[in-house]
């Protein structure tokens, strides 16, 4: 019997220095992610927003990250299928304030399991 591959790849945290009304992205490519973690730097004085979409990361449909050191969770759980995933590229970020940092880190499904 020989090792198993892990369907899964820790990758390194990734910032993203915010730039208002310029909404960015982590992946400029398609990404599968399991699970992604945002957290906001403990000195950022503005308010972060999260969205699906380029045009919703500036508009009130979005999630907000209100205060400085707030951490967000997405995670992927279809009934135990460890094939689910979501697609980091389409994940956006907006910020109130220049040079407010956010990093964003996640796990990558590399292997589909079957």
């Amino acid at each position: 019997m020989g090792i198993q591959q892990q369907p899964f790849q820790t990758l390194s945290p990734q910032p993203i220095l915010l730039v208002p009304g310029t909404p960015q992205r982590v992946s400029i490519v398609s990404k599968k992610v399991r699970a992604v973690i945002i957290e906001s730097a403990f000195d950022n004085k503005g308010r972060v927003f999260i969205a699906d979409s380029e045009a919703k990361a500036s508009s009130t449909n979005r999630h907000t990250l209100a205060a400085a050191t707030d951490t967000f969770f997405i995670t992927v759980d279809l009934y135990g299928n460890l094939n689910a995933f979501t697609d980091l590229f389409n994940l956006w970020f907006d910020g109130t304030r220049a040079n407010d940092l956010l990093v964003v880190s996640f796990i990558e499904l590399t292997n589909a399991i079957e």
